[in-house]
């Protein structure tokens, strides 16, 4: 590879510089990247940007090593504007290193408003979809309290700096404007000096409650930063580096219940934060006499968390508004109380105790509907994640309308362990047969293309460009979702990442949870699961699940978090396969599994080549694949490899004459020949037991052909040898059908290998042999399950090959 980099990179010069020539780019400009690009650093730069054209043109920078088929396309790649923009600030970046240190200088507010206008007038004419990111490094929240830091000023602050140790005292000068991902403002000091700031991603949303308000806030640790545009500013990442600061005016007091009726008139309004600080200061202000006000000042404030999405504190406070009085007027309340308790346990996924609050409810008032209703669901959610047994025709029909499915997660037939592998992995707890059900995980958190407010973020850490896209929206909602919800911090502050943060302890400072939102950034960016997008032919088409069919959106635009499915390793001979219905990620087992085994699934193709593979691997997840499918590739002679990729053109071409019925007695006979000759090409020392699949797409052809013809014998044979090569042990006999799996395989033609079981199945039926079709059904279904995922369109199936 080393030696045809010098031509690559002229290759990459030339297309950047017709890229170049269509876009107002100072020609100055240009050139800097051309002498960036041929100097021979900055190898991953222009591997990235060689990426970029190549998606553009399939047909650029063609070479030996991607022959095989490359698999870059599943997972979103920058674009070369984006590569430019980051090689622009990675080189910004070092000059600012110079400025560390440099005293603030002050700005005229005229002026920053001025800025503000500009940017109001830029958002409102955008139509863009993808933000850059950029920070130097990443760096922690604070998690000292407000009171033990020291209180600095606007003027106070130096430029490139983390203020360590102080806090800003500030309050909103100018309206808060979102720019696509992030939040953009001014500030103001007691002193009356102004300042721009910044919010980015995961603390913008901080933007909506406090400083929309026009309160005074502390910002807490304030990282002073300069812009792009070169203009200073205030940047904050973590939400809970915002703390609001209470400045009341005496005349502002108010009783609990003018607090509680303040609450209410904010509730009917939307006005649901308002609402939760006037009910904190009903309860404040409520005295020890006042019992019954401060019960339904509780109630209330669950109902706002509910909708605010803080569901363990809506429960909390709904099970401590349920006092010991039992007349008919408090038993009511009890109901409303204990229905609030069980809708936010519900929402956070505990169906236990959720279903424990509604026949607590129930016993209050036996013949309350919704009661019995919302029971009826926490168990039937109790169910699926005991037994495994999902309605998946109703959850296909409704993905289709919604992809957020009203469902549980089934995860008691796996283990979290250490994996040989590497770090932790996901084992059987019990034995697999092929097509089971091994796990069905309810998404964390999901965004979807269709949602409001989805952009693609890229991000520049330590001068690097991440390898994958992620959502901007779901990095915030997880965030968010982290912070409203600390029952919930485990599932995602204990996934792998390149930043470690703060690690897995929950803390809290100044009554707020502490997320660290740069590690939660690095967690979801290697742990999440691009979703593809539900297609109507997923409902009844044959195969509507496995990767021919379901039509794929880039990682970009759904993703999801499935916390358990991240724990499972990659293996280019997986024995699970992964298949989504709306935001439910099932893995399958597509082979036999043995209670201990570790399961695994394919990160990335089979099918593309070796290095194809592993370059895909360790640029986005940063591993070295070792499994015995790349230890044989790798140590394959690399002219018969050669050779049998040549072939491979020949066999794609004769299999589609093969098909269509058109072949003759020379073509089928030039067709296992041709078998005979890719199979020699592969050295059996190399590939005992081991998938070898270029000779498949004809095997497939030949196998159909013979058994549309009623040559069942040949076709037999032909279907023996083609699982054979897919590494599996297939035999006929009798009445008895017997296939065990020698590794596992996912490629492209296991639909095909699948059809041709069912048409076999369906020949021997014909005959009379009633039991032998019937155990090639069964076995067919297995593997139809293991493919697809759900039993949707095997009915399809059997009837279009009968």
């Amino acid at each position: 590879m080393e030696a045809s980099m010098p031509k690559m990179r002229q290759q990459v010069a030339r297309q950047l510089n017709l890229w170049l020539q269509m876009r107002p780019v100072p020609p100055e400009k240009g050139n800097k990247y051309t002498d960036k690009i041929l100097s021979g650093e900055h190898d991953d730069w222009v591997f990235q940007l060689a990426e970029s054209f190549r998606s553009q043109s399939q047909d650029l920078f063609a070479s030996s090593d991607d022959a095989e088929g490359n698999s870059s396309d599943e997972i979103q790649l920058p674009d070369t504007a984006t590569l430019l923009l980051a090689e622009d600030v990675k080189e910004l970046t070092e000059i600012n290193a110079l400025r560390k240190g440099n005293a603030r200088i002050s700005k005229d507010a005229k002026d920053v408003a001025a800025r503000l206008s500009t940017d109001r007038k830029q958002a409102n004419t955008t139509d863009q979809k993808i933000e850059f990111v950029a920070v130097v490094q990443p760096y922690p929240p604070c998690i000292v309290p407000l009171n033990d830091l020291k209180k600095i000023k606007l003027a106070d602050l130096t430029e490139e700096t983390h203020h360590r140790g102080s806090a800003l005292i500030v309050k909103r000068h100018d309206t808060f404007l979102p720019v696509m991902v992030t939040t953009v403002g001014a500030v103001e000091d007691e002193e009356g000096e102004v300042e721009d700031i910044e919010l980015h991603l995961a603390s913008a949303y901080a933007g909506e409650h406090v400083l929309s308000q026009g309160q005074w806030f502390a910002i807490k640790e304030p990282y002073f930063t300069i812009r792009r545009d070169n203009v200073t500013t205030i940047r904050v990442d973590h939400p809970s580096d915002i703390v609001p600061i209470n400045r009341n005016d005496p005349r502002d007091y108010k009783s609990a219940m003018q607090w509680k009726d303040t609450g209410n008139s904010f509730f009917s309004s939307k006005e649901l934060r308002k609402a939760r600080e006037a009910y904190l200061a009903a309860l404040s202000a409520a005295g020890e006499t006042e019992q019954p006000l401060k019960m339904a000042t509780l109630r209330n404030l669950a109902r706002v968390d509910l909708e605010l999405g803080r569901y363990d504190k809506a429960c909390e406070e709904a099970l401590a508004s349920v006092s010991d009085a039992n007349d008919s007027t408090v038993a009511r309340s009890h109901v409303t109380a204990y229905y609030r308790a069980a809708r936010a346990s519900y929402l956070l996924g505990n169906y236990e105790k959720a279903a424990k609050s509604f026949r607590e409810l129930l016993k209050v008032d036996s013949s309350d509907a919704d009661g019995k209703r919302e029971l009826e669901r926490a168990e039937a959610r109790l169910a699926e994640r005991d037994t495994g047994h999902y309605n998946f025709d109703k959850l296909t029909a409704t993905s289709l309308r919604d992809p957020r499915l009203d469902a549980a997660t089934y995860a008691s037939r796996v283990v979290v362990d250490q994996s040989e592998i590497g770090g932790r992995g996901l084992f059987a707890a019990q034995a697999f047969e092929t097509g089971d059900l091994v796990l069905c995980e309810k998404a964390y958190c999901t965004t979807f293309a269709s949602d409001k407010g989805s952009f693609l973020a890229w991000k520049l850490y330590n001068g690097k460009l991440s390898t994958a896209s992620s959502v901007s929206s779901f990095w915030k909602q997880t965030v968010l979702k982290l912070s409203n919800n600390p029952s919930t911090l485990e599932k995602v502050t204990t996934l792998e990442g390149d930043y470690a943060g703060i690690g897995t302890k929950h803390i809290v400072a100044d009554n707020m949870t502490v997320v660290d939102a740069f590690q939660i950034h690095s967690a979801t960016e290697r742990n999440t699961f691009g979703i593809p997008t539900p297609v109507k032919g997923q409902k009844t088409k044959a195969f509507g699940y496995t990767a021919e069919n379901v039509s794929k959106k880039p990682l970009g635009d759904n993703v999801g978090l499935f916390p358990t499915a991240a724990m499972t390793n990659h293996s280019c001979v997986p024995n699970t396969r992964k298949i989504f219905i709306g935001d439910l990620l099932l893995l399958r087992a597509t082979r036999p599994i043995t209670k201990g085994e570790e399961i695994v699934h394919a990160y990335v193709q089979t099918k593309a080549g070796v290095q194809a593979r592993r370059q895909l691997l360790e640029s986005t997840w940063h591993f070295r694949c070792s499994c015995k499918l790349c230890l044989a590739q790798e140590q394959e002679s690399g002219e018969r490899n050669k050779h049998r990729d040549m072939l491979s053109k020949r066999v794609g071409e004769l299999a589609k004459v093969v098909s269509n019925g058109s072949a003759g007695e020379r073509e089928l006979a030039e067709a296992e020949a041709l078998i005979k000759r890719v199979k020699s090409l592969y050295e059996q020392d190399v590939y005992e037991d081991l998938p070898r699949t270029a000779p498949l797409p004809l095997q497939v052809a030949l196998a159909q052909h013979r058994l549309r013809r009623g040559q069942s014998a040949k076709g037999i044979a032909v279907l023996t040898d083609l699982f054979d090569m897919l590494g599996w042990s297939f035999s006929l006999n009798n009445s008895k059908v017997a296939l065990s799996r020698k590794e596992g395989c996912e490629t492209d033609l296991v639909p095909d290998v699948v059809e041709t079981l069912v048409r076999l199945s369906a020949t021997q039926r014909k005959s009379g042999k009633s039991s032998q079709a019937d155990h090639l059904e069964n076995v067919a279904r297995r593997l139809y399950l293991g493919l697809n995922g759900v039993p949707n369109g095997w009915d399809q199936l059997l009837k279009s090959k009968a």
